[in-house]
């Protein structure tokens, strides 16, 4: 028999395995900047039911966001323009 692997979990749950805070995790949800279909799932179909949220995809997007902001004041860096690209 296959073993079967949790893909989604209860809004408790994820806060446990993300540390991440209730209002950090449903200001993400807000914002937009988790998306339902992607990291989160409504139990029922519809917008006033429970939340699941998908694991994975959380942390796969807090890997993405870490990297970015760690290179963004080298990538800020590379928009300035210098002297010698101005021809001086």
């Amino acid at each position: 028999m296959p073993t079967y692997k949790k893909r989604y979990f209860t809004t408790s749950e994820i806060l446990e395995r993300t540390n991440l805070s209730r209002t950090i995790l449903m200001g993400l949800k807000s914002s937009g900047k988790l998306k339902a279909g992607k990291h989160f799932v409504y139990v029922t179909g519809k917008p006033r039911s429970n939340i699941n949220w998908d694991l994975a995809a959380i942390e796969q997007w807090q890997q993405e966001e870490t990297l970015k902001n760690a290179n963004a004041p080298y990538e800020a860096a590379k928009r300035i323009e210098t002297y010698a690209e101005m021809g001086v």
